[in-house]
């Protein structure tokens, strides 16, 4: 499995998007994360706490990855959500960065193992950030530093007292459209044959159109061009009809797909219908099960 499974270069700016968003007035528009501005470090810290700047940054984003700002908040409100929706005694979140849902929403996932899956230096970095803020860190939280050059997640994972018997809920936000497909492939067949049947993937993934060159969903031309200026160019998408055989392949049964046009709908449209806060077009979520092990 690559590398970039873990190493997302992305972890802080989604923070800072995370802990802009909680200071918004418009309650559609705010996701909540009020732990996300206190993670945050230098310069992104600044910005998020100094309001002219942070009205800077809007405007820049708006104008450089028109939607970039609406899709990360309308995602982490969605899986937000699926933490109350959703059935699981233990929750794996992989790629965690600077993730905070195990600490938000610890009333929830208190009884519950939670397992924080990252590369060991920015694993490390976190804990550091989190014992200042909290003081100490939580019980239930388990951080599972994973060098896929030389790790097994499996390993990694069950030596942190994960146990595949019991279902699980994995998170996997804001990764697969990075990694080439035989990555992906494996993230999903890992949990397909190493998590109790009926247990559940959220994972959001490219539309395959744009990788096409289909630039006609909002905020795709910039956010490929910026992708590949920024050497990080998305290198996996799926076709929404496709999805449901596409993580079948894998042991997995469809049980939910939502388009980032609809989450825009459904999240943030005022009493006219029109959004409030405009989305990527071109991004769609999955939830998939665990099939029942053949005998």
């Amino acid at each position: 499995m690559a590398d970039r499974f873990t190493e997302n270069p992305m972890a802080e700016m989604t923070a800072l998007a995370r802990a802009v968003s909680n200071t918004e007035k418009d309650r559609r528009i705010r996701c909540g994360d009020g732990l996300a501005v206190k993670l945050l470090g230098g310069k992104f810290k600044f910005i998020a706490k100094v309001p002219p700047v942070r009205a800077l940054m809007k405007r820049i984003h708006r104008k450089i990855t028109p939607g970039g700002y609406g899709y990360i908040i309308a995602r982490t409100i969605y899986f937000d959500q699926l933490l109350t929706h959703l059935p699981f005694e233990q929750l794996i979140i992989l790629g965690a960065g600077f993730d905070s849902r195990a600490y938000r929403y610890a009333h929830v996932l208190k009884d519950k193992k939670v397992f924080e899956v990252d590369h060991p230096e920015l694993v490390a970095r976190k804990k550091t950030k989190l014992q200042s803020v909290l003081g100490r860190l939580p019980e239930h939280v388990h951080y599972v530093p994973v060098d896929f050059n030389v790790d097994s997640l499996k390993d990694s994972l069950v030596s942190a007292g994960y146990n595949p018997a019991v279902p699980a809920l994995f998170l996997w936000e804001g990764v697969s459209m990075y990694l080439n497909e035989d990555a992906v492939a494996n993230v999903l067949r890992f949990v397909a044959r190493n998590s109790r049947a009926g247990s559940h993937i959220v994972f959001d993934y490219a539309l395959k159109d744009v990788l096409d060159g289909d630039y006609s969903h909002f905020g795709a031309e910039p956010y490929m061009r910026l992708t590949r200026e920024k050497n990080e160019p998305v290198t996996f998408g799926i076709y929404d009809r496709d999805c449901a055989r596409f993580v079948s392949r894998h042991g997995l049964q469809l049980e939910t797909m939502i388009r980032s046009v609809d989450l825009e709908k459904d999240l943030f449209a005022d009493a006219r219908g029109n959004p409030v806060l405009k989305c990527y077009g071109f991004f769609s979520i999955v939830i998939a099960k665990v099939k029942p092990k053949r005998r």
